[in-house]
């Protein structure tokens, strides 16, 4: 795994919209990475894994980025 993951963002499908938890002591900084990214990056950061595997992702808070973990079901 990347870095060593602080936060990690809840994201789920429900009716087919994308459902966002977001922990309540994320950093400014991870908030504002998090904005930063726009629409664009961040349906790119979330969007569903080709073959169904699961996908995590992690405030790195020492690189300052948001990751995209795939796991291996």
């Amino acid at each position: 795994m990347p870095g060593s993951p602080d936060h990690t963002l809840v994201i789920e499908e429900r009716d087919g919209n994308l459902e966002f938890r977001v922990p309540s002591d994320l950093p400014d900084s991870a908030l504002q990475a998090l904005a930063a990214l726009g629409a664009d990056g961040l349906e790119k950061l979330t969007e569903p894994e080709p073959r169904g595997r699961d996908i995590t992702v992690v405030w790195n808070a020492k690189s300052q980025h948001w990751e995209r973990i795939v796991h291996r079901n």
